[in-house]
């Protein structure tokens, strides 16, 4: 069906192709599909970020078109995972943990205190 109906691999799959250069001729990586879900692109980034992409269902529109969901991100960045039926969602991030606060120390006067429309101020012009 549609654009790859001639194609002979990795039928009804994502299929995943790398061109080192704009100028090169790219190279199959593999083809998605439930059996093989996962492909990683390892130092995607240049420096250790690894780029995932993961097949999540294989659907078939109300026109009859086959069409796939996907999830493409860096690894530990912004990990996805699939929720077939809705949206892709994150998982939680963890809980934060109150950190110890100081008191803050408290300034000593440096001058008389002036009223003024925008709050107080020293009469040395310094805003609080």
């Amino acid at each position: 069906k549609g654009i790859n109906s001639g194609s002979r691999a990795h039928v009804n799959t994502v299929v995943i192709v790398e061109q080192p250069r704009p100028d090169e001729v790219s190279y199959l990586q593999t083809g998605l599909d439930a059996d093989n879900p996962i492909w990683t692109k390892f130092n995607f980034d240049g420096k250790g970020g690894d780029l995932i992409v993961k097949f999540c269902e294989a659907v078939t529109d109300n026109g009859g078109r086959d069409k796939a969901r996907v999830l493409i991100y860096m690894k530990g960045l912004n990990d996805l995972k699939c929720n077939n039926n809705s949206q892709p969602t994150r998982p939680s991030p963890p809980v934060p943990q109150p950190s110890p606060m100081q008191s803050p120390t408290p300034r000593p006067p440096t001058g008389e205190c002036v009223d003024s429309p925008l709050g107080w101020h020293d009469s040395g012009g310094s805003k609080y």
